[in-house]
C-alpha cells in the first residue's frame, strides 16, 4: 500500500491505502503520540475478496471500520456485508469496546434471507480465551435448501482458550420444519485429549435422533433412530426408518455394531418395501455386513429382491 502522514506529535493525520489485494482506504488522526495517544482512524472499502478455498471466494462489500479511543479504552464499530457463491448475502454489524487485556463485543448482529444471529462475544488476550452467547431468530432452512420451508430459533453459545480446549452448545432449537413442531440440543466438547458430543437429540414431527459419542481416547458412543414418517424430512419421500447402533475401540481401530430398518420407501418412481442392515466392526478390524432388500422396483418394473454379504478383514474382505 501506500499512504502519508502530516503534522506533529500533537496532532498527526494518517492517510493510507492498503492492498490485499483489494483497496482499504484508512484516514483520521493520532493526538497526543507522546503522551496518552488517542486513535480516531476510520477505515472502508468496497469490495474484498478473500479466497476460502480453491472453489470458494468470502467477499466482504461495502464496508466500514472505525477505531477510536486509547489503548487502555478503545472502541471499535462494524458494518458490512458478507457473501459467498450459493449462500445467501449476509449484513455484519458489530461495536466493541476493549484495552490490553480483552475486547468486548457487546453487539454483533447477522441478518439474511435466512435469518437472524444476535449476541455478545469476549476476547481474553492474557491468558487467550474466547467466548460468546447468540440468539438465532427466525430461521428458514429453505434458504440453503430447496423444499424445507420452515422458522427455526435456538441459542448458541461457546467457550475456547489457548490451550485448545473447546465448548460449543447448541440448546432451545425450536420451531417448524415443513409444517412439522421442530425440537433439539447438542453439545460438543473438547478438553485435552476428551472429545464428547453430549445429548444430540433432534425432533421434527415423529421423527427423532439422539447421539453421544465420548472419545477418552477410547470410544464410546451411541445412537437412536427412530422416523415413523420420512415424508416429513424431504419432499417426496415416504416411508420408515429405525436404527440403532454403539461404537466402542479407539479412533485407530473402531469397533462398530449397528443396524438399520427401512419400510415402504418411496423416492421419485423408485420403491424398496423393505430394508435391513446389520454392520459389525470387531476391535480386531473384522467387518461382518448383512444387507436384505425385498420388493424393489422402479416405476412400473420389478426388479426383484436383494442380499449382500460382506465379511472379513477391513482390508481383504469377502463379498457374496
Amino acid at each position: 500500500g501506500e499512504g502519508e502522514l502530516s503534522g506533529d506529535f500533537d496532532r498527526l493525520l494518517v492517510t493510507h491505502l492498503l492492498r490485499v489485494p483489494d483497496e482499504v482506504r484508512l484516514s483520521g488522526q493520532i493526538a497526543d503520540l507522546l503522551g496518552t495517544p488517542r486513535i480516531d482512524l476510520r477505515g472502508d472499502w468496497d469490495d474484498i475478496g478473500l479466497q476460502i478455498t480453491d472453489a470458494n471466494t468470502l467477499a466482504v462489500r461495502a464496508g466500514q471500520l472505525a477505531l477510536t479511543g486509547g489503548l487502555d479504552e478503545y472502541r471499535l464499530e462494524l458494518a458490512t456485508q458478507l457473501a459467498i457463491d450459493g449462500v445467501p448475502e449476509v449484513s455484519l454489524a458489530a461495536q466493541a469496546s476493549g484495552n490490553l487485556e480483552e475486547l468486548l463485543a457487546e453487539r454483533i448482529e447477522l441478518n439474511s434471507a435466512f435469518g437472524s444471529l444476535k449476541g455478545q462475544a469476549r476476547a481474553g488476550f492474557s491468558p487467550l480465551s474466547l467466548d460468546g452467547d447468540f440468539a438465532a431468530r427466525d430461521w428458514n432452512p429453505e434458504a440453503l435448501v430447496d423444499g424445507w420451508p420452515g422458522s427455526l430459533g435456538f441459542q448458541l453459545g461457546f467457550e475456547a482458550d489457548g490451550d485448545g480446549n473447546v465448548s460449543v452448545r447448541i440448546s432451545e432449537l425450536r420451531g417448524s420444519l415443513r409444517e412439522l413442531p421442530v425440537a433439539g440440543a447438542a453439545r460438543l466438547r473438547r478438553t485435552g485429549e476428551r472429545l464428547s458430543v453430549e445429548d444430540a437429540e433432534l425432533r421434527v414431527g415423529d421423527n427423532r435422533l439422539s447421539a453421544r459419542l465420548v472419545s477418552t481416547p477410547e470410544l464410546d458412543g451411541r445412537f437412536d433412530l427412530d422416523a415413523s414418517d420420512l415424508s416429513a424430512l424431504w419432499p417426496g419421500l415416504n416411508g420408515s426408518a429405525t436404527g440403532s447402533g454403539r461404537v466402542s475401540g479407539t479412533p485407530d481401530r473402531p469397533a462398530l455394531a449397528a443396524q438399520l430398518a427401512v419400510a415402504n420407501l418411496v423416492y421419485q418412481g423408485q420403491a424398496i418395501d423393505s430394508f435391513e442392515l446389520r454392520a459389525a466392526i470387531d476391535p480386531e478390524q473384522r467387518v461382518d455386513l448383512r444387507l436384505q432388500a425385498a420388493g424393489i422396483s422402479s416405476g412400473e418394473l420389478a426388479l426383484g429382491d436383494l442380499e449382500l454379504t460382506v465379511f472379513g478383514a477391513t482390508d481383504a474382505y469377502e463379498l457374496d
